[in-house]
């Protein structure tokens, strides 16, 4: 079981979806199967109100919704940094990153709670993650045929060049034990959206046992990820990170 968790959120120019995610934040935050819970807004340089919006959001639920912070970026300096700060700040017994839009919804963490493996002394088992998994057998996947097809040969260039024997490394759904994440993403030096694969690699690199859970993932509008281009700079990563991680 997860008594405590803490919920990276990385947001960058999302005034337009923020207002619906707001309120998942807070019908997730009063919900009782996990009652330990803080919230972590990294505001990724935005030059749109959503930084506006957050604030304005903490200090309307401040009485109910005691552990919600933001952290705010005086530039845009990319995914991952925004989780590795968030991440690095994090107090709670578990972390949680997760994309702002809920393509996954916050409530998938519930129906995890059985996967969470256990030492046979009882103790939670500090050297596992988990991922969400698009290309899990119980997934539901609601996306564009193109993505789908893209995002398959990405994982399979991703598989034959750095052995990552795992499914979708891409999803922005993953929880880790505190002690996982604060080792992992303290190491990372990746910033954008490759920092996906940097993490699994690192994971990798110390032994951190990788569980793929199944996820109900629905493809949300104003996406920052441009499907082409960022899969171009993620093939260019892979190829620097086939030589750091080799050495």
């Amino acid at each position: 079981m997860i008594n405590s968790l803490s919920i990276i959120l990385p947001i960058y120019n999302e005034e337009k979806r923020l207002r619906d995610s707001l309120k998942e934040v807070r019908k997730f935050y009063l919900n009782k199967d996990i009652k330990n819970k803080e919230f972590i807004f990294v505001n990724d340089g935005s030059s749109d109100n959503t930084k506006e919006v957050v604030k304005n959001f903490i200090s309307k639920n401040k009485k109910k919704l005691k552990n919600l912070h933001l952290i705010n970026f005086a530039s845009n300096l990319g995914k991952g940094a925004a989780l590795k700060a968030g991440v690095l700040k994090s107090k709670k017994e578990f972390v949680l990153t997760s994309d702002v839009d809920f393509s996954v919804s916050l409530f998938q963490i519930n129906k995890w709670q059985k996967n969470i493996r256990m030492k046979p002394n009882g103790k939670k088992f500090e050297e596992n993650a988990y991922y969400g998994s698009r290309g899990n057998i119980n997934s539901i996947v609601n996306s564009r045929f193109h993505r789908k097809i893209i995002g398959y040969f990405l994982g399979q260039i991703i598989y034959y060049s750095l052995g990552i024997d795992i499914k979708d490394t891409q999803c922005g759904f993953k929880l880790y034990p505190k002690s996982v994440a604060k080792k992992i993403f303290s190491k990372l030096k990746s910033s954008g959206f490759e920092h996906d694969i940097e993490i699994t690699l690192l994971l990798k690199k110390y032994r951190v046992r990788i569980s793929e859970l199944p996820v109900t993932w629905t493809h949300k509008p104003y996406s920052k990820v441009n499907i082409i281009s960022d899969s171009l700079k993620i093939l260019k990563s892979i190829f620097l990170f086939k030589k750091i991680f080799k050495k």
